[in-house]
Formats: structure tokens, C-alpha cells, sequence
């Protein structure tokens, strides 16, 4: 019985410690965009050129990311292959700047202009 007792409290106790982790990052992820507000043109079309479209080209691999409305229509793609996996692209993960405007505009409706 007493075994199970440290069970339970190590079991919650870890609920409670991953709770507040992820209350941390997602309040750090706010915080980092401040009051800037980013745009696919002002902010995201280089990032993505830059480091998407030698290969997500019409014709090329899937998904074509070349135009703002290309990339809107796999944002969720999107997100999850470069800034939660970090697998987009294949040559390494975008820098921890790109990331964050990426991510930011993403938080923030993902707005063409």
C-alpha cells in the first residue's frame, strides 16, 4: 500500500512539473513576439524562399510553398515539419530567429500583409 501511495504522489507531482513546463514555453512564445506583428510579406515569404522553395516547387516536392497562399494552405504542415519536429528543412533546423517569426505569425493568424 505504501508503494502505491509514492506512486501516485511521484505520478502527480510529474503532472504537475510538466504542467508548468508547458505554461512556461507557450508564456515564453508569447512573450517573444512583443508587440511586433508579423506578415507573410514583411516577415515569412524570405524565410520560406530561402530554406523551402528549391524543393516545394509546383512540380517539385510536396507540398508547392511558393506563393502565400500555397503556404497558408498547409500552415499545419508547415508548423509541425519545421517548428515542432524541426525536420524542415533537410539540410537542419531553421535558427532559433526564423523560428520565432515563423512561429509568430502562425500565433498571430498568420496574416498575408
Amino acid at each position: 500500500m505504501k508503494k502505491i501511495k509514492i506512486l501516485l504522489v511521484s505520478i502527480t507531482f510529474s503532472v504537475l512539473l510538466i504542467a508548468c513546463a508547458k505554461d512556461e514555453v507557450t508564456e515564453n512564445t508569447v512573450n517573444a513576439c512583443g508587440d511586433e506583428n508579423y506578415t507573410y510579406d514583411d516577415n515569412v515569404a524570405s524565410i520560406i524562399n530561402e530554406n523551402c522553395t528549391a524543393c516545394h516547387t509546383i512540380g517539385g516536392t510536396f507540398p508547392s510553398l511558393t506563393t502565400y497562399a500555397e503556404v497558408e494552405a498547409n500552415i499545419t504542415r508547415v508548423k509541425v515539419r519545421a517548428i515542432t519536429e524541426k525536420t524542415m528543412p533537410p539540410s537542419g533546423a531553421l535558427s532559433d530567429e526564423d523560428l520565432k517569426i515563423l512561429n509568430c505569425w502562425i500565433e498571430q493568424g498568420n496574416q498575408e500583409k
